[in-house]
């Protein structure tokens, strides 16, 4: 499908060279693709036919974003917003990549704007949150968590970072309620993110139970090959081996 994109937006500019709309969209299709040179070439034509253009510097910030180029991004963003100072995914992507740059307080005040044009909209409350929770604003977090999953009540990162606010304050009770919501929603990689949180004393002793339990796996192969190796018989010397090889097994699953 964005093939097909590429090769309609390119017939739309051999006719119409100058026409910066198409340009801008076409360089959105190359980054959709992950072309993303080819897309920063098109877009960037489209804002010097058409300075005026707000979403052509959007599609190009959008572009150095997902280069990895945050900096650049921001700029082009504030390009937009100088054009239309309610452009709604400026606000989000400006949230976002402060966010990458540990700019808390200036993500936080975007998310606000954000919420403001449209509040019944989960991602900038979810940004908000989240900003607020790395400002170590606890309380301010959890009100925006909460503003997500009653708008959405089985979003699992919302309720995983619910929890992780929670452990922070030092409320564990309310953080195992947290974790118990992940595991109805059969979350694995949240619910088990959330328990070491929770519960480091168990990562830890877990750790420390599981490599005796390893060296001692070890040995017992270890061992069952060199009476292999030193057994002039070969046939008498298996059952010896796999004996050993048992015994390394039931080690580790006792574990």
């Amino acid at each position: 499908m964005l093939d097909k994109a590429i090769s309609e937006f390119r017939k739309a500019i051999f006719m119409y060279p100058n026409f910066a709309e198409a340009r801008s969209n076409h360089g959105l299709v190359y980054m959709k693709k992950g072309v993303f040179d080819e897309a920063i070439i098109e877009c960037e034509k489209a804002v010097t036919l058409d300075p005026t253009l707000a979403t052509a510097f959007f599609n190009l910030g959008c572009t150095y974003s997902a280069k990895g180029m945050t900096d650049k991004a921001i700029t082009l963003y504030k390009k937009v917003l100088a054009l239309n100072s309610n452009h709604f995914g400026s606000y989000i992507n400006l949230g976002h990549n402060y966010l990458k740059l540990n700019r808390y307080k200036e993500a936080i005040n975007v998310y606000k704007r954000a919420i403001e044009i449209n509040p019944d909209d989960i991602e900038p409350h979810y940004g908000l949150g989240y900003a607020y929770m790395k400002a170590r604003m606890f309380d301010e977090a959890l009100i925006e968590f909460k503003k997500v999953i009653s708008m959405k009540h089985d979003d699992v990162d919302a309720h995983y970072n619910l929890g992780l606010t929670y452990v922070e304050k030092g409320d564990r009770e309310s953080a195992f309620k947290e974790y118990e919501s992940l595991r109805s929603f059969k979350s694995k990689k949240h619910e088990q993110a959330l328990f070491e949180k929770l519960f480091p004393e168990e990562k830890e002793s877990l750790n420390n139970s599981a490599k005796p339990a390893l060296l001692e796996v070890f040995v017992c192969l270890l061992f069952g090959i060199l009476c292999a190796l030193k057994a002039r018989n070969l046939k008498k010397s298996i059952p010896t081996c796999v004996l050993w090889f048992f015994m390394g097994g039931f080690i580790l699953g006792s574990k």
